[in-house]
């Protein structure tokens, strides 16, 4: 691979002169987790880079795969003497499974977080998508419900359930401060019950 960042699934970050990409029938790219990822699957930056990415850049004989994840892990090989105490480890990676948004997301429980979103603030007031809200913020009524979710994946269910038009903006008025202001609302009509699972 050529120096510095590289795209995943680029064919053309191979070093050497394009006919090498271009005489392959297969070509494959590895990279290191982006910061956007490490964000997402609430990895920590300091371990961000024992990630990596393998995905298709090239793939002329058969369907392009989904991406597949490795983390790099040290093993220790057993090898200890009484000279050498420590002994030996090497580096291999392993598969990794980055965790699903969705997979343990029930009608049930997302129904549940969708009617605390609608009943809003014992006060009154309403939750809120946007990204400076601080105790309004949706997203913490997911992460209530699902305690083990990274907040980046709380954020995307709320991000979701807009973009789907579960849930939709509407203008009220925040009765603690008395001013105009945007909250969530629920469209029954798309609750997640009505879809097939």
């Amino acid at each position: 691979m050529r120096k510095g960042a590289n795209e995943p699934g680029d064919a053309d970050a191979g070093r050497g002169g394009g006919a090498v990409k271009d005489g392959g029938r297969l070509v494959y790219t590895l990279t290191t987790m982006s910061d956007q990822e490490a964000k997402q699957y609430d990895i920590a930056p300091d371990r961000r880079r024992r990630f990596v990415r393998y995905d298709a850049g090239k793939v002329n004989i058969t369907p392009s795969n989904k991406t597949k994840w490795f983390e790099l892990v040290s093993v220790k090989l057993n090898n200890a003497t009484e000279l050498y105490p420590n002994g030996d480890e090497i580096q291999m990676a392993r598969v990794w499974t980055p965790p699903e948004t969705w997979a343990d997301v029930t009608n049930d429980v997302a129904n549940a977080i969708l009617d605390e979103i609608e009943k809003g603030l014992l006060d009154g007031r309403k939750y809120s998508a946007a990204g400076a809200a601080k105790e309004l913020a949706a997203w913490k009524v997911v992460l209530r419900h699902y305690p083990d979710k990274p907040p980046a994946q709380c954020r995307e269910i709320i991000k979701a359930w807009l973009d789907s038009g579960v849930l939709y903006e509407e203008e009220y008025k925040n009765p603690m401060s008395r001013e105009p202001a945007q909250g969530l609302r629920v469209n029954d009509e798309n609750r997640p019950s009505r879809f097939a699972q």
